[in-house]
Formats: C-alpha cells, structure tokens, sequence
C-alpha cells in the first residue's frame, strides 16, 4: 500500500466488522478496505491558532443553516466552506496529510467541507460519507466531558465486539475511508464542542478554482433557500385536529 521504505503517517489499527446488531448494517463491497483512521495532530503547527479562530468565528456566526434536517443534530453552517479564512487553510492541511495517508489515490480533491457546533446533549446520527473517497473531521478544542467519535463497524480486535470511539485532542485531524460508518453519541457536556468535517474524492478531471467557487457559492444559496422553504413548509402543516373532524 505504502512504497517501501515509507513509513505510514500515525494511525490507529482496527478490525472492520460489519455490526449485524445494528439496523443500518452495510456490506463494502469495493474499493480498497483499510482498518486505519488516520491522525494528523496539528498541536504545534503554526497555522492552528487562526484555523481555530476563524473556523470557529464563521461557526458561530452562521448557526444553523441545515435547521437539523442532516445527520447532524446540532449547528450546521454552509456545506462548502472550503474558500472561507481557515476552513481553507485547512482543506490543504488535509488534502496534503491524504496523499500520506491515502498514496494510492493520487489526486485528492477537497470539495465540501462544513462545521458543526454541537451543544450539551447533541449528536449525530450513524452515518458514512460515499460516495467520497476520504472523510475527515477536526478539533479545534475539546473537553474531557465531550463526546467522542463513535465507528460502530470497528473493533479493537479480530474477535472484539464492534464499535469503538475516538477520544480526539485538541487540534486532532481524524482522516478514514468514507465509505466506514461513525456518528456522536448524546452525551451531557459544559461548553460547546466545535468539529470541521470535509471529503475528498478523487479529481478524475482538472477542477480550477474559479470553477470550485462558482459551484460551491451556488450550491450553499440553492441550500439555504431549500431549508426556508422546508421550514416554511413545516410551519404551515396542521397538527391539531377536532373530533368533529373524523371520518
């Protein structure tokens, strides 16, 4: 998988099994399986002060724009925010550390990439990322009370029962196939927990930046004004009902 002589960038090893308990059960029935989820610790990397400040600053000011109509059961911004201060910084931290990771797939495009502000029993639901290539989620800060990322088709060894969680540190950025299911479970915390998530897939065509933009812009208005007029849909269904109305 790896040249030789290479060694792989820190990971952690497990067993994929698939979870026959759980109801979204799935197979992987292609592509190349690995049991890694990869870590790139950005502790010390001079950038993470501003990717920390302005990811979580563009977090908090956009709220919630996916009203919790996504696996996210928490504040959602934009889904393309790769062009925004530090999301974009990190986007190439990434698209870089999955060339380490990943050397087979050789041109790695970082397309969505969002945020996500979970509050004090907040979560998301099981979920996987295909058809992208890669997933990868990062934490800018986090408590010894937050949750932390649950794979329930993983397991610490060959005969182990599946599912396993990841404690991140602050400035963990957690990279895994997007094709393997993970989610976050409720849990009581104090302060908020701040995660950026993004895919790449693979650039099987050239893609110019003005080309990304040009979409992604259009792409996040054509959402936001989906979610209105969910919302206003929503706002306008009857839920009270008299008995002189029955059949």
């Amino acid at each position: 998988m790896w040249a030789k002589g290479v060694t792989p960038p820190l990971h952690l090893t497990f067993k994929r099994i698939d979870n026959r308990d759980d109801p979204v059960g799935m197979e992987y029935p292609y592509g190349v399986n690995t049991d890694f989820v990869f870590v790139n610790k950005l502790c010390d990397d001079p950038q993470k002060e501003y990717i920390d400040r302005e990811c979580m600053r563009s977090i908090d000011e956009q709220g919630d724009q996916q009203h919790h109509e996504t696996n996210v059961k928490g504040a959602m911004t934009d889904w393309y925010m790769c062009h925004q201060p530090g999301f974009k910084e990190l986007g190439e931290i990434a698209t870089e550390f999955s060339l380490k990771a990943f050397p087979w797939i050789t041109h790695p495009l970082a397309w969505d990439t969002w945020g996500n502000r979970y509050e004090s029993g907040q979560y998301a639901d099981s979920h996987y990322h295909r058809p992208a290539q890669i997933s990868w989620t990062y934490y800018p800060k986090v408590d010894e009370d937050h949750p932390g990322l649950f794979f329930p088709d993983m397991a610490d060894g060959h005969d182990a029962t599946p599912g396993v969680t990841i404690m991140p540190e602050d400035g963990d950025l957690l990279m895994w196939e997007g094709m393997i299911r993970h989610q976050v479970h409720a849990k009581e915390f104090k302060n908020p927990r701040y995660v950026i998530a993004g895919n790449m897939f693979f650039e099987y065509r050239k893609v110019t930046e003005e080309y990304r933009l040009k979409h992604h812009t259009e792409a996040n208005t054509s959402n936001r004004e989906d979610m209105v007029k969910s919302q206003v849909d929503k706002s306008k269904a009857k839920s009270v009902y008299s008995t002189s109305e029955m059949e």
